[in-house]
């Protein structure tokens, strides 16, 4: 079964409909894909008040009761509500203004950095400017295949747990890659941010001029021949 997820800058504030698909893709740019995750560089795009629920969904129910893991931004008023119709299975997206996911990778440049080293954030900042040149007003992240992978409610719960880290991450200055992020982004535990080919940090474009154009890793070991070759990463969260 197909799990690609798609981001890309549009006018759309939401989810288009069946319906709205031609009007969708009319006021939309070039479009991003990654396949069973939502990578790193496009994670840092967003907060807890981002994630955003298909209409008619139902939110997921923390199992911690710590105050803090629950994102103050939460929606306390439609959190236990229930609906008749079954055979519809709602699921969670990311989406937000273009300007603030733009101030939000700035915000986290500094912390990128060392997380990443010089070369990866080299594309990072790629990342950014690329965002920056998009004339539209959100950015959209496409997750119904993903979320199909999962059970009713995983992929939310994972995405609050994985952007509450992510954001308090932001406020140490510290990138600490916990079990979530890492199963939400696709690496493994033992990966190495530094080592990871640039499609594993950012997805790629489906355009004609292809981005990422370069392979991180071969870079690397050209500088470095005695460096090993990252170990493939592996998909934690779908366990099927």
């Amino acid at each position: 079964m197909s799990s690609r997820v798609y981001l890309c800058c549009t006018d759309f504030s939401g989810m288009p409909s069946d319906q709205e698909s031609d009007s969708f893709f009319s006021v939309s740019g070039t479009e991003y894909e990654a396949n069973t995750r939502i990578p790193l560089f496009w994670l840092c795009l967003f907060v807890g008040s981002d994630i955003k629920i298909v209409p008619g969904g139902k939110s997921y129910v923390p199992e911690s009761s710590d105050e803090e893991a629950i994102d103050e931004d939460f929606d306390e008023e439609n959190h236990h509500l229930l609906y008749d119709d079954e055979s519809y299975r709602p699921y969670a997206y990311l989406s937000c203004l273009r300007t603030e996911g733009i101030d939000q990778l700035k915000r986290r440049s500094e912390m990128m950095l060392a997380a990443l080293g010089a070369e990866c954030h080299a594309l990072y900042l790629e990342w950014i400017v690329r965002l920056e040149a998009e004339p539209f007003q959100y950015i959209l992240i496409r997750t119904e295949e993903l979320d199909g992978m999962g059970d009713d409610g995983e992929l939310e719960g994972l995405l609050r747990r994985s952007i509450g880290d992510l954001e308090r991450a932001t406020q140490t200055k510290a990138l600490l890659m916990s079990s979530d992020i890492n199963n939400l982004v696709g690496l493994s535990e033992d990966s190495v941010l530094s080592k990871c080919e640039a499609y594993e940090l950012v997805g790629s474009a489906n355009s004609a001029l292809q981005w990422p154009s370069r392979s991180l890793s071969k870079e690397l070991a050209a500088a470095e021949p005695n460096v090993a070759p990252p170990k493939k990463s592996k998909w934690m969260f779908w366990k099927r």
